[in-house]
């Protein structure tokens, strides 16, 4: 039974199909042999050397789905084993070929169906047959392979024609259900009277026919179509049916989402640091004002021994002097078309103020380090451990302690890397698994140590939270809205309102570690 056309899909129980995008291959299993297939015809298998593979291997093409209208590839490589034929193919350096690659690596479209030219099928078995293309499927309809579109013979139906290929009505017909052959399900049609058949003409042709009613079984789906398409037009050629029907595709769709609506899943998440390790490290104060004003200590008073009876007691010079910061400010505003109000979705305007304020709280974070940092001791050291000790020992020879490290980024790895026997005590006793990885901090014995990109490379800032306050009204920052009636709009905006006061530089030490790289 000769066919133009049969397309045998290829979705294994084994394994799917490969993808690598390092050298846009995409390879599999893309014939098997010797499974069974249900299909129009029957139960059809293919025989292993049945199917011939054309000497320049680039002519075979890999399509997206069958129908030859998507080409993503061209086959490279085609490997004939006793289970199966294997193959790979190289994805077409396009928007297509790329898509081809995501959809097979992913397993939403990792099967390879085979299209087979000039088949030739004998007892349900595949013994003849060209390799035309290659097609990327989604989800066959049968494990092993199966006919993914009927087999349309190259000759006009012999059920229709009343002829064999002699032209003649020689009780040899194949069609004929007693004879035997392959296509037994098959109308018989000869010339009217129970005369010899007239010549076969073109398909379609009129000629006057008559059904002989003995013998003739139920037409089969395949010999069905074949019948009504030569009624309608004489055309036995599947892509014929296919071209009289009116294709609806999303592609074609004008209709702006009407039957396929887009999902709304709302905002989807950025990456932002939230965490404030500055101002959580530092001592926290409330803002009144837009100054902060105070006093404190230039030279401490102090006391030592006295003889008594009556003798002079000690005494030294006390001084002391202003202590003041003022405030800054941070702000911003948008005007919003107040059709999202109205019309959309007015989530809209509480998005843009939580982001604004997310904004401000690192604007804060900036701002604070900045301060410690030009007012903090400087200080030096060969290497990151010599660093943590000096500054442990600069803070406790002021009689402070260190409750917070911040490092540059490229410190963080040394950081991790040190030993034990390298840390000073105070960073490693009774601390293990204090130090977190993933999001570069760490807490030894309430030590908040963490990384600051802001930092200059190979620095070290390290303090006590006594040694700075970080000023902030209740509340900040402000959220604030209103209706722009001439404009039609909403106004939104935020106001954030802080100071920093260094209350004793001694507190705050700032170590350059080795020699600065420019």
């Amino acid at each position: 039974m000769p066919s133009s056309l049969v397309r045998l899909s290829a979705l294994l129980p084994g394994p799917p199909v490969t993808a690598t995008s390092a050298d846009r291959t995409i390879a599999g299993v893309a014939l098997p042999f010797g499974q069974v297939g249900r299909t129009s015809a029957g139960p059809v298998t293919v025989a292993a050397g049945a199917v011939r593979i054309p000497a320049n291997l680039r002519s075979v093409k890999l399509f997206r789905e069958h129908g030859r209208q998507h080409p993503v590839g061209y086959a490279l490589t085609a490997s004939e084993g006793d289970t199966g034929l294997t193959m790979s193919f190289r994805a077409a350096a396009t928007p297509d070929g790329d898509a081809a690659l995501l959809e097979a690596s992913e397993g939403v479209r990792d099967a390879l169906s085979v299209e087979l030219d000039n088949v030739r099928i004998e007892d349900g078995v595949v013994i003849d047959a060209e390799l035309t293309g290659v097609a990327l499927t989604a989800v066959p309809a049968f494990p092993g392979a199966r006919l993914a579109a009927s087999d349309i013979p190259n000759d006009p139906d012999p059920a229709i024609d009343g002829a064999d290929d002699d032209g003649a009505d020689d009780g040899a017909d194949q069609d004929n259900a007693s004879d035997g052959g392959n296509e037994g399900d098959a109308v018989v049609v000869n010339a009217p009277g129970g005369g010899a058949a007239a010549p076969a003409g073109p398909v379609g042709a009129s000629r006057p026919r008559t059904v002989r009613r003995s013998g003739v079984r139920a037409l089969s789906l395949d010999a069905a179509m074949r019948r009504v398409v030569d009624r309608v037009g004489g055309a036995t050629d599947a892509a014929a049916i296919n071209a009289a029907l009116s294709d609806i595709t999303p592609a074609a769709d004008t209709s702006d989402g009407a039957f396929i609506r887009p999902q709304w899943i709302d905002e989807i998440w950025t990456p932002i640091d939230t965490r404030r390790p500055y101002a959580n490290s530092i001592t926290p104060g409330v803002l009144t004002g837009m100054k902060v004003h105070g006093w404190k200590w230039g030279t401490r008073p102090v006391v030592g021994p006295y003889a008594g009876n009556k003798a002079p007691i000690p005494s030294g010079p006390v001084t002391f002097g202003p202590a003041e910061a003022d405030a800054y400010r941070h702000a911003g505003g948008w005007d919003v078309d107040n059709i999202f109000v109205y019309l959309g979705d007015s989530s809209l305007l509480s998005s843009i103020l939580n982001a604004a304020a997310l904004d401000y709280a690192m604007k804060m974070e900036a701002t604070i380090a900045a301060t410690l940092l030009g007012d903090a001791t400087p200080a030096t050291a060969a290497d990151f451990p010599e660093a943590l000790a000096v500054i442990g020992s600069t803070l406790g020879g002021a009689g402070a302690r260190p409750s917070f490290v911040s490092l540059s980024s490229d410190l963080w790895a040394g950081y991790l890397n040190m030993s034990a026997s390298d840390a000073p005590w105070w960073l490693t006793a009774g601390n293990a698994g204090a130090t977190n990885v993933v999001d570069g901090t760490s807490n030894p014995l309430g030590l908040n140590i963490f990384v600051d990109p802001t930092l200059p490379a190979q620095t070290v800032l390290g303090g006590d939270r006594r040694a700075a306050t970080h000023y902030e009204p209740r509340g900040n920052p402000f959220r604030v809205q209103a209706v722009n009636i001439p404009n039609g709009g909403v106004d939104i905006g935020v106001f954030g309102f802080a100071a920093d006061l260094v209350n004793d530089s001694r507190g705050l030490v700032a170590v350059t570690v080795g020699t600065v790289t420019p």
